[in-house]
């Protein structure tokens, strides 16, 4: 499904719609996006889009099941830094900064 680009597409009321904890949010867009991520690279299929960006919208559609971890799994080594999360985390600031202002003008008016 080909999707407009615009950073506010989908809406951060469309995603939490979806998933209401930001939080989890973030990590469930970064694990579907490396999943995206690595199963181009292993097609070599090229992505009309970011994988971040596929990732919030399959979201944002309901396409992203979102499966409890078994608590006594042994975790995967943890990295410091994770770019991937690290960029969501930036666009999800940018959406909520932007829907902040959109209310302050209408408390204004």
């Amino acid at each position: 499904m080909k999707h407009n680009t615009s950073m506010l597409n989908p809406t951060m009321g469309e995603l939490k719609e979806q998933i209401n904890n930001r939080y989890l949010l973030v990590n469930v867009a970064a694990q579907r996006a490396r999943a995206i991520s690595k199963a181009a690279e292993e097609t070599e299929e090229a992505l009309d889009n970011k994988p971040v960006t596929i990732a919030l919208h399959e979201i944002a559609d309901g396409e992203v099941e979102m499966v409890p971890v078994d608590p006594d799994a042994k975790p995967e080594e943890v990295k410091a830094e994770d770019p991937v999360a690290d960029a969501i985390d930036e666009l999800l600031n940018d959406v909520f900064a932007d829907e902040e202002d959109e209310d302050d003008e209408e408390d204004q008016d």
